[in-house]
């Protein structure tokens, strides 16, 4: 999963991102996508026991440089690829809603 493809999808003209050079798109989507992936982790923390949180948090940061790591995250952690699906989703349609008229 590609958080940054996922939300370009949908959303290129309302964002401005066709007026974005390549580096200044990948730079704007990395940023929503760490807001994103942080609302979906605040959730999935809030849900889940003290000892859950410690596992957790341990193994997102044992594989934080992990080039695939979003990926294997969400296999390894169902429950948080739903959340972080509903982030995407939440994020997209209120980004629709606000700036849909462009």
């Amino acid at each position: 999963m590609d958080i940054t493809t996922i939300l370009a999808t949908d959303l290129e003209h309302v964002l401005g991102l066709e007026a974005l050079d390549d580096s200044e798109r990948e730079q704007f989507l990395d940023s929503i996508g760490e807001v994103v992936f942080e609302g979906a982790t605040l959730r999935y923390l809030s849900d889940i026991d003290l000892e859950q949180q410690s596992v957790f948090s341990s193994w997102v940061q044992a594989h934080a440089s992990d080039e695939n790591m979003l990926a294997r995250l969400c296999e390894s952690y169902p429950l948080f690829e739903t959340y972080l699906i509903e982030e995407i989703a939440t994020f997209k349609h209120d980004a629709l809603r606000v700036l849909g008229s462009k």
